[in-house]
C-alpha cells in the first residue's frame, strides 16, 4: 500500500491596513496597489511547485499575515482554488483564514469563503477594551469583534479561534480577566493567549520604559489565572499559549511543534520540507519577480538530517502538553532518554515544573512560565552527553559503565540467554541448538554494526547480542506450533525486526531536485 505523506501549506499574505506598535511580522500597510500582482505571483508559484509535492497529501492550509482577510474574498478564493487544482487535498483538510475583525464582518463574504473551502477562521481580538486596542494601534473595536463572530456563525463556519494578548500597557490582572471572560462569552472553539513580547525595531520597543507595561511577576499571575479559568469552561491547554475544546486544536500549528512537514509560500514564509529548513527573503517585489521567471532568494536554507533534529525535538516538544516521549526519542535518535535527561527532569519535578504521565514527560503551567530555562537545561544535558560520547570515541574507550541501567539490563539478558541455551540443549537436541548458536552469531555481527549508532556506552557484543536475541522472536521457539514456526521464529527476529533499522539504512550522497527550492540536496 502506498504511504500517504501529509503536508501543511502556509500562505503568507503580507498586507494590512495599519501596522500595530508591537508587530515585527513582515507586513505592508498601504500597499493595496500590489494586491493583484501578488495574488497572481502566489498562484504561479503554487502551480510551479505542485509537482514537487506530488507524493504528499495536503491536510492543512493556513492563510497568515499580515491580515489575509484584507485581501478580499475574491483574491483569497482564487488562491485557494489554485491550491485545490494543483495539489492533492484531503477531504477533511483544515483550512484556516487569519482575519482582523474590521475586515471580517460581512457574513456573505465569509459564506463565499466557506463555500470555497475555508472551514476555520482565526480572529485577532487581542482585547475586549477599546482603550487597550487603541493604545497598541489596533484598527478594530470591541463591537466589530462581536460582529465578526456573529458573521462567521451566520456563514456556518463552525471552527472559530480568537487571539488575545495579556500584559498590555497599563493592563491589570482584573482587566485581563475581564477580556478573557468576554472572549469565552463569544463561545469560540479555540483560544490563543499570548504574553506581550516587546520586539526590537518596533514602535513599542522605543517607548518600552514609559509604556506602563506590567512586570514579569504580574504577567506570570495573568498566565496562571488564564490556565485555570479556561479549564473551567472546557478549554484544555495543549501548548504553552493555546487552548481548545476537545478535537479543536490547531492541526496546522501542531505540525510546527511536532516536526511534521510544511511548505510556506510568500515573502518571509518559512518551510520544513524534504529535510530542508528554508525561508524566502522578506521582499515583496523580489518575490513577485521570481514567481514570474526570476530566481527566488532565501534568507535561510539548511539541510538537517533526521538524526540531527534532536535539538528541535526537545525545544518544540517541551512546548506541548503531549510532551517528550522517551520511546519516540529513542526510536528516532538511537540514544537512551533516561541517562541523558532523567536527572534534570527529576529536579524539575521536585520544583513543580514537570510531571511524568504514562511514561511521557511534560511541563506544568508553572513550568511553562520558565520554559526557556528548562529547555536550556535539557539541551545542556543533551550536549554534555554528546560531548562525552565524542571524547570516549576519541580515546577509543568503549568500556561498559556497569552502573548504567542499560548495562545492567544487558547483563541480566546475558544470564537469561545462558539459561535458555541450556534449556534448549536438553529439550530440542543439538540440531536446533546449532541453529540457535548461528542466530546468536548473527546477532553479534549486527550488534557490532549497531554499536556506533547507540547512545549508551558500547556494550560487550555478547551482552548486547543476548539482549537483542531475547527481544526477538524467542517466544516462537519456546512455544512452537510446529517445525515451520520453529524455524521461522529462529531466523525472523533479526531480519524482520532489526534488519531494516540496522542493515537497511538508506545511503546519503545521491542527489535529487530540492522539493520547492530548485536546489540540489542529499537524498534522505
Amino acid at each position: 500500500m502506498k504511504t500517504v505523506l501529509p503536508l501543511g501549506l502556509y500562505l503568507h499574505i503580507p498586507f494590512c491596513k495599519a501596522k500595530c506598535i508591537y508587530c515585527d511580522f513582515y507586513s505592508l500597510p498601504h500597499a493595496e496597489d500590489r494586491m493583484d500582482a501578488y495574488t497572481d505571483a502566489l498562484c504561479a508559484h503554487l502551480t510551479e511547485a505542485a509537482p514537487n509535492a506530488a507524493s504528499h497529501t495536503v491536510d492543512t492550509i493556513y492563510f497568515g499575515g499580515g491580515t489575509p482577510s484584507y485581501l478580499g474574498e475574491k483574491r483569497l478564493c482564487k488562491i485557494l482554488k489554485t491550491v485545490q487544482k494543483r495539489h492533492h487535498i484531503s477531504r477533511d483538510a483544515e483550512i484556516t483564514l487569519e482575519a482582523n475583525p474590521d475586515s471580517a464582518g460581512d457574513w456573505k463574504a465569509l459564506r463565499a469563503l466557506r463555500r470555497c473551502g475555508f472551514n476555520r477562521i482565526s480572529l485577532g481580538m487581542q482585547s475586549a477594551c477599546n482603550e487597550e486596542l487603541c493604545a497598541i494601534g489596533r484598527v478594530h473595536t470591541v463591537e466589530q469583534v462581536q460582529q465578526a463572530v456573529e458573521a462567521a456563525r451566520k456563514a456556518k463556519i463552525k471552527n472559530v479561534s480568537l487571539d488575545l494578548i495579556y500584559g498590555l500597557p497599563h493592563q491589570t490582572a482584573e482587566h485581563w480577566m475581564e477580556n478573557l471572560a468576554a472572549a469565552v462569552a463569544l463561545a469560540p472553539e479555540h483560544l490563543s493567549c499570548y504574553g506581550l513580547k516587546v520586539e526590537e525595531r518596533t514602535p513599542l520597543y522605543a517607548v518600552r520604559d514609559s509604556a506602563g507595561l506590567p512586570g514579569d511577576e504580574e504577567q506570570a499571575d495573568m498566565y496562571l489565572q488564564t490556565v485555570e479559568f479556561l479549564k473551567q469552561y472546557g478549554y484544555e491547554q495543549y501548548e504553552i499559549s493555546n487552548f481548545a475544546k476537545p478535537g479543536r486544536e490547531s492541526r496546522h500549528n501542531l505540525k510546527y511543534w511536532k516536526l511534521q512537514e510544511y511548505a510556506g509560500f510568500g515573502p518571509g514564509a518559512h518551510s520544513d520540507f524534504g529535510g530542508v529548513r528554508y525561508a524566502y527573503e522578506k521582499d515583496l517585489d523580489a518575490y513577485i519577480a521570481a514567481a514570474h521567471g526570476g530566481q527566488f532568494r532565501f534568507s535561510e536554507n539548511t539541510v538537517i538530517p533526521p538524526r540531527d533534529r534532536d535539538v528541535e525535538w526537545v525545544m518544540l516538544g517541551a512546548r506541548l502538553i503531549s510532551g517528550l516521549d522517551p520511546k519516540d526519542y529513542e526510536a528516532q535518535f538511537r540514544r537512551r532518554f533516561d541517562p541523558i535527561f532523567l536527572p534534570f527532569l527529576q529536579k524539575c519535578v521536585a520544583a513543580g515544573y514537570a510531571v511524568s504521565e504514562n511514561g511521557v514527560w511534560h511541563l506544568t503551567p508553572k513550568g511553562f512560565l520558565v520554559s526557556n530555562q528548562i529547555i536550556g537545561g535539557l539541551l545542556d544535558a543533551q550536549a554534555a552527553e554528546k560531548q562525552r560520547r565524542a571524547d570516549a570515541a576519541a580515546r577509543g574507550d568503549f568500556r561498559v559503565n556497569l552502573d548504567c541501567p542499560a548495562a545492567k539490563r544487558h547483563c541480566r539478558s546475558y544470564e537469561r540467554m545462558i539459561f535458555y541455551v541450556r534449556l534448549y540443549a536438553g529439550a530440542v537436541g543439538p540440531a536446533v541448538l546449532l541453529l540457535l548458536l548461528l542466530r546468536l552469531g548473527l546477532g553479534i555481527l549486527l550488534c557490532l554494526r549497531q554499536a556506533a549508532s547507540l547512545g549508551e556506552p558500547r556494550l560487550s557484543p555478547w551482552a548486547a547480542a543476548a539482549d537483542l536475541w531475547l527481544r526477538g522472536h524467542h517466544h516462537s521457539v519456546c512455544h512452537p506450533a510446529g517445525g515451520g514456526q520453529l524455524l521461522a521464529g529462529l531466523f525472523s527476529g533479526y531480519a524482520g525486526r532489526y534488519g531494516a533499522g540496522i542493515c537497511g539504512r538508506r545511503r546519503n550522497g545521491a542527489a535529487f531536485q530540492g522539493p520547492l527550492l530548485g536546489l540540489q540536496q542529499p537524498a534522505l
